[in-house]
């Protein structure tokens, strides 16, 4: 009798800890998975100046042209920024960015000067849209990325 008894304690035992340690596993994998899933966006104004916005480390880069890189070889679009941004302000930006992914109004065909570029990418799918230049969605996510990268 003992000896089920003793037998019967093990396997609620092993039950026990193979459900503890499943869990823990599922949390990190779910916590991993959310952060693979949360968008990033790309975007790239009508001087070829680029914003990286990064979900992961809630930071946005602003890559400028330079004069080197300029067609006109005068313009530069200022300095190199990095810089952390707020949950907050990443979400504000987030609804910009999908606003004007969902009106197709403003949406064309071939980049021109002073239209916009952005990318979107979920995961393993990146999505371009390139934006009209006289865009109020466009002109609403160049002004806050500015704001974001002003020292």
């Amino acid at each position: 009798m003992s000896k089920k008894i003793f037998i019967l304690i093990g396997l609620v035992l092993l039950v026990i800890f193979s459900i503890i340690f499943l869990r823990n596993k599922t949390d990190k994998w779910n916590k991993a998975t959310q952060t693979a899933e949360r968008n990033s966006y790309v975007y790239t104004d009508g001087n070829a100046n680029a914003y990286w916005i990064h979900p992961a480390s809630m930071t946005i880069e602003y890559d400028p042209i330079t004069t080197a890189e300029s067609s006109s070889g005068m313009y530069s679009g200022g300095a190199y920024v990095k810089k952390a941004i707020s949950r907050t302000q990443f979400d504000a930006l987030a609804i910009l960015f999908e606003r004007a992914a969902q009106n197709k109004t403003i949406h064309i065909q071939d980049p021109v000067k002073g239209s916009g570029v952005m990318t979107i990418t979920t995961g393993m799918e990146i999505k371009e849209f390139i934006l009209d230049q006289d865009a109020a969605e466009k002109v609403e996510i160049e002004k806050m990325l500015k704001e974001l990268v002003k020292k």
